[in-house]
């Protein structure tokens, strides 16, 4: 008897955990990360919070060189949310998009965006000062910012997670004279890095984001 007690209670509080979830979204981890409220932008007319990503592309081994890509690569980012603290199992869904980021000769541009319904949109900024000689630019990393509903329902934005794939071939690039020198490829296919917060209202390139670095032999 009691035991079946037991079981009612824990099955009705996780029920009604689920019942904060979204439609249609990825069913969620029980007994998951916890993650408290991460307040409100503008008096809570905006409901999105930024993540950002900085990208460099370089050479391996001590004497890092910069490369400047054929044309870029693409990232999958998965956004996790999950339950606040407060005396039950804390759950957790998550969100897939992905968009390709590409260096196009004279500045970097996003395509091919993959957006979901929380992940709703993704940009591109200059984080290097690069290189001008003669008219043509140079450059060789970047910052990527994702717009992200937070919260969702009774769901806060915990952690997003990017991981690039389909990388191009480069070039290693002399900052001193602004030129390109010998081709170079990627070491991995993959490279990753995570942005766990403070999560900013500004839709803005951000200071004190993570860095992947893409390394190249």
């Amino acid at each position: 008897m009691v035991s079946t007690l037991v079981l009612t209670l824990t099955l009705g509080l996780v029920a009604g955990f689920l019942a904060d979830v979204p439609a249609s979204r990825v069913p969620p981890v029980l007994a998951a990360a916890c993650q408290p409220f991460n307040g409100y932008c503008s008096g809570g007319t905006d409901l999105t919070k930024t993540a950002t990503m900085n990208v460099e592309h370089s050479t391996v081994g001590g004497a890092a060189v910069p490369v400047e890509p054929d044309s870029g690569e693409t990232w999958t980012i998965i956004a996790f949310w999950n339950t606040a603290p407060g005396g039950g199992p804390c759950l957790e869904y998550s969100e897939q998009a992905s968009v390709d980021v590409d260096w196009n000769g004279s500045s970097w541009v996003v395509s091919n965006k993959s957006t979901t319904t929380n992940i709703l949109d993704m940009k591109v900024c200059t984080t290097d000062v690069g290189c001008e000689s003669g008219g043509t630019l140079h450059d060789s990393g970047y910052q990527l910012a994702v717009n992200i509903t937070d919260p969702v329902g009774a769901y806060n934005l915990r952690l997003v997670s990017f991981a690039s794939s389909s990388i191009d071939d480069g070039y290693e690039l002399n900052l001193g004279t602004c030129t390109l020198g010998d081709s170079v490829t990627p070491t991995s296919a993959s490279f990753v890095a995570s942005d766990s917060g403070p999560f900013e209202c500004s839709y803005e390139c951000q200071t004190g984001a993570p860095t992947a670095y893409i390394l190249y032999e």
